[in-house]
């Protein structure tokens, strides 16, 4: 049944691994590059095309299109958009388009930006793709489409911090966060930069005490739903998210995340500092683990998660690539199964509005 309904995506999902196969068997020269187009730009495609029914705010977001774009920007926010999005519309509104164009246009940015991230800062394209598809981090690309461009820039910030380019790490930052103020809290990871043992301790230790407030006060006050627009926010309680806490499937996502964090500290901080992109992606980890057990709390922050657990794509290739010879292989072929079984279990648990259907 599953099939019959996402037949396209696990078609995405099993062309990320056959196409780079067939590649290599025919031993194609800039194979990379080849694999990159073969698969992105049907991806870009598929995203901008996509019908308005697929993805639940993708209606909304053309809609909104229609007051965006005649609406003055009044400070940060219009009417709970950030004003780099707003702009975004005006531009599409002077140069004559419309909602279904800035849908397009999102589309396109965000596809084009991670595969040039991956193809510049990935130790495996080919793994940070499977993972990308395979560990559900395409679907949010069909929904919350500012949150993942934002998450994708904010991606290029980590990286020009990992060559020391703060300058550009902040602005890309401050970039990001007039699409999404969400990733602003990035900021954070400049201000560290370099990390090391004990900044990292540091984050931890704030990590566990923000777990105690909350815990301790029951809500988390910065997020009660009176600071909040609550008819808007209201109706993402109960949805996938919870459905997927009544398997402990996020606890095991979390387990995973820590794992990969206290693997991730003794590789690449204490042994190794100067691989501050693998650095940040294990700090990432760790505040994706955190974000998803308060989610028990408070349910909103499963909405949050996307931008620090996009760094699974970067961690986990390291990881692989620290085997050689058959032990490699052996580590690729459980992680190409792992994606494809946390694959399977992410349709079972999709809404009907993510069937797809061409129509934009």
């Amino acid at each position: 049944m599953i099939l019959e309904m996402y037949w396209l995506y696990y078609l995405i999902f099993l062309w990320s691994i056959l196409s780079f196969l067939v590649m290599k068997y025919v031993h194609i020269s800039n194979c990379i590059k080849y694999y990159l187009a073969i698969n992105y730009i049907p991806l870009a495609f598929i995203l901008a095309y996509r019908a308005p029914s697929v993805g639940a705010d993708t209606w909304a977001y053309i809609e909104a299109f229609n007051y965006l774009s005649v609406t003055p920007i009044d400070g940060f926010f219009v009417e709970s958009f950030e004003c780099g999005y707003v702009l975004l519309n005006k531009l599409v509104y002077v140069l004559g388009g419309n909602g279904v164009d800035v849908i397009k246009i999102v589309a396109i940015l965000s596809v084009s930006l991670l595969a040039g991230f991956f193809y510049k800062y990935s130790k495996s394209v080919v793994l940070s793709t499977v993972i990308f598809i395979g560990f559900g981090m395409m679907f949010p690309m069909m929904n919350l489409i500012r949150q993942v461009l934002a998450a994708v820039i904010v991606l290029w910030a980590m990286g020009k911090l990992s060559e020391n380019k703060r300058t550009w790490s902040v602005i890309l930052i401050f970039l990001a966060s007039t699409i999404h103020v969400t990733v602003f809290p990035f900021i954070v990871f400049v201000i560290l930069h370099p990390l090391n043992v004990k900044k990292i301790l540091l984050a931890v230790t704030l990590g566990i005490m923000l777990v105690c407030v909350i815990e301790a006060n029951g809500l988390f006050f910065l997020l009660d739903f009176s600071l909040l627009n609550e008819s808007k926010y209201i109706s993402y309680i109960g949805s996938e998210f919870d459905v997927s806490k009544e398997y402990g499937a996020l606890v095991i996502c979390a387990l995973f995340c820590f794992c990969l964090f206290a693997s991730g500290c003794y590789k690449y901080i204490y042994k190794s500092s100067n691989e501050q992109l693998l650095a940040i992606s294990t700090l990432a980890m760790y505040i994706s683990a955190i974000v998803i057990l308060l989610g028990y709390k408070v349910d909103i922050l499963g909405r949050f998660i996307y931008p620090y657990f996009l760094y699974l794509c970067i961690l986990l290739p390291a990881f692989c690539n620290l085997k050689h010879g058959i032990g490699k292989v052996c580590v690729y072929v459980i992680v190409v199964v792992a994606a494809f079984v946390y694959f399977t279990k992410s349709l079972g648990v999709l809404r009907d509005g993510y069937i797809y259907n061409l129509g934009i």
